[in-house]
């Protein structure tokens, strides 16, 4: 994992700082008394690795694996093509965190579907 890749999955693992007490990282559970910065600062290969384990258990998931999980007990779509193709984020989550720059369904929808989905996930 080289730096950018730690500093963004470090960030998706914190993200906004209300699991520091179940987060390996802080001083509850770090064995060491010091809280995740200095921590992260003393024992960066401790670290590093604290951070890869985590992403690897909790791989970043995309809006569109989102819905689909979402809407899964609900109903079944032939295909993540027919859900692009007919469908538009802003409709699906009120817009929340999105800015749609295209004027119709479909021109640009299968970027967003496929950017990481930046919504708080039950369970998670």
């Amino acid at each position: 994992m080289d730096a950018v890749e730690f500093l963004k999955e470090r960030g998706r693992m914190c993200g906004d700082g209300k699991k520091c007490s179940i987060c390996a990282l802080s001083i509850d559970r770090n064995g060491t008394n010091n809280v995740c910065n200095i921590y992260q600062a003393n024992y960066p290969q401790e670290a590093v690795a604290i951070v890869e384990k985590w992403s690897a258990e909790h791989p970043a998931k995309s809006y569109l694996d989102v819905f689909r999980e979402c809407m899964k007990p609900v109903i079944t779509y032939p295909n993540d093509e027919f859900i692009i193709r007919n469908f538009c984020i802003m409709d699906t989550i009120e817009g929340k965190d999105m800015n749609c720059y295209y004027s119709e369904i479909s021109q640009g929808c299968e970027k967003c579907w496929h950017s990481e989905c930046k919504l708080p996930i039950k369970g998670e």
